[in-house]
């Protein structure tokens, strides 16, 4: 199998079962998934406007295809972090496919959401312009952790 197969298998893999933590964290103790609708009008808005960081974010507007538009991204980020873990995996003698490795890739993954997207979406960084900053930065590492797991099972399961 290519490596680009793999890479792209992988991350979808890890992708789904991310989702499927979120579903289950929803329907078992009422945590909300993500919102991806909400991701794609920040995704829509900032390319018409060329502002990436919108801290009205929740008061605009739906916008037609916002969904499409956050799911597609999602899809694609959890790609892209598929290429760091292969870059990782494949030229460094010390990183592959254990869950240990997952865990560690998942941890260090967490700093795009604490330090990128929530202050992109105008949460603030960590979260700070929440309600409850210390759940949702606890939510994000849980859920990196458990991508970042399903990520090296997802390379272990498809690689070459």
């Amino acid at each position: 199998m290519s490596i680009f197969l793999t890479i792209f298998l992988a991350g979808v893999f890890a992708c789904i079962i991310l989702d499927l933590w979120q579903i289950g964290l929803q329907r078992l103790v009422g945590i909300p998934a993500t919102n991806w609708g909400v991701v794609g009008r920040w995704l829509i808005v900032g390319l018409g406007t060329g502002r990436f960081v919108n801290d009205q974010l929740d008061d605009t507007a739906t916008i037609k295809n916002e969904a499409a538009a956050g799911w597609t991204l999602h899809y694609a980020v959890s790609i892209g972090y598929g290429v760091i873990y292969a870059v990782l995996m494949y030229q460094t003698p010390w990183f592959g496919t254990t869950w240990l490795d997952g865990i560690y890739f998942g941890a260090a993954s967490v700093v795009v959401p604490w330090f990128i997207f929530l202050p992109c979406m105008g949460k603030g960084i960590l979260a700070r312009k929440t309600p409850n900053p210390v759940k949702v930065c606890g939510l994000a590492l849980a859920a990196h952790i458990i991508f970042g797991v399903a990520m090296a099972f997802g390379f272990g399961l498809f690689g070459t």
